[in-house]
């Protein structure tokens, strides 16, 4: 709304037209209204009221606000350009600032590449997309070092490294041998362990020795074969077979030793009528077979029992154990 006649000074200040005596009153009428003054009409404007008397020329505040937007276009804001107010659309590259975290939705990266290391990307069908070796940079695939070990030793920790897969077989009892004309048992076979193994440092492997036979006696037993590292892993050694003709029991493990078959009978001076016992046998390694006349036969590498003895020969010696390590 606006006057467009103003009341004069005098007007106001004379005693006859003072405001205090006078009566304002609207008269509304189709499409327009006036102001009246002491009966008299002073002041006539339109509904709605131009912009260029003020107003907005709209009838509904949302079509004021379409008015002084300048226009309607969809995807568009209201911006200051440093002078007026405009509609315009929102420059990414140069209207946004900042990073929108991961938890609104965000990557909270500020360069294309890293927001592209830290998002998964489905394909159309909701899946991860398939990829080869060569778009891995970094990761090592599959293993990349090994070390056999066939006696007591030191692995070294290589850089990145922090677990290992060990394969152990521990050392073969050996053959027993008796002291008159019978036949003696078989060494038991070393046991077999496996496992993934977590590591810091450096880690001192041992291997178990096979088990050292005799003459006329017991068997030695085979040694245990060890990898200490945040856990430990052991193959236990077989047992020497004794020297009543019975056989070694296998060593423990994952998967346990065979024990060493018994001696059978009893020879004469003229005929043997019997057999030594055959050694254990350890995981993929066969212990030695049977021997009837003299010294037992040792067992083979890793972990087989040796095979026993005819009357105070020795038995046969047990197969050495094993460590793999694998990285």
């Amino acid at each position: 709304m606006a006057i467009s006649q103003p009341i004069s000074t005098d007007q106001l200040n004379s005693p006859d037209h003072s405001l205090m005596h006078r009566q304002i009153a609207t008269d509304p009428s189709a499409g327009a209204q006036s102001i009246t003054v002491n009966s008299a009409s002073i002041v006539a404007f339109t509904n709605p009221l131009p912009i260029a008397s003020g107003g907005s020329g709209q009838v509904s505040a949302q079509l004021a606000i379409n008015a002084f937007a300048g226009g309607v276009t969809a995807n568009r804001v209201l911006r200051g350009d440093g002078n007026n107010i405009l509609l315009a659309q929102v420059a990414l590259a140069t209207d946004v600032t900042g990073t929108l975290p991961v938890g609104n939705g965000g990557t909270g990266a500020t360069a294309a590449a890293n927001a592209a290391s830290g998002v998964v990307v489905l394909d159309g069908s909701s899946k991860l997309p398939a990829v080869d070796g060569s778009q891995l940079t970094g990761v090592p695939i599959g293993f990349t070092g090994s070390q056999v070990f066939t006696s007591t030793g030191t692995w070294t920790k290589p850089a990145g490294i922090t677990k290992v897969y060990v394969k152990a077989w521990g050392g073969g009892g050996a053959g027993g041998a008796t002291s008159n004309t019978t036949y003696g048992g078989g060494g038991g076979g070393g046991g077999y362990s496996e496992g993934i193994i977590a590591v810091t440092g450096n880690v001192t492997v041992t291997v178990g020795a096979g088990g050292i036979a005799t003459s006329g006696g017991a068997g030695g037993n085979g040694g245990d074969s060890t990898f200490v590292g945040s856990t430990t892993l052991t193959a236990g050694g077989g047992v020497g077979a004794s020297n009543s003709g019975a056989g070694g029991a296998g060593g423990s493990g994952n998967i346990a030793g065979r024990a060493g078959q018994a001696g059978l009978g009893q020879s004469t001076a003229t005929f043997p009528t019997g057999y030594c016992g055959h050694g254990g046998d350890s995981f993929g390694s066969t212990g030695a077979g049977d021997y009837v006349t003299t010294t037992g036969l040792t067992g083979a590498m890793p972990g087989a029992g040796g095979s026993g003895s005819y009357s105070g020969n020795y038995g046969g010696y047990g197969g050495a154990g094993l460590v793999i390590v694998i990285w």
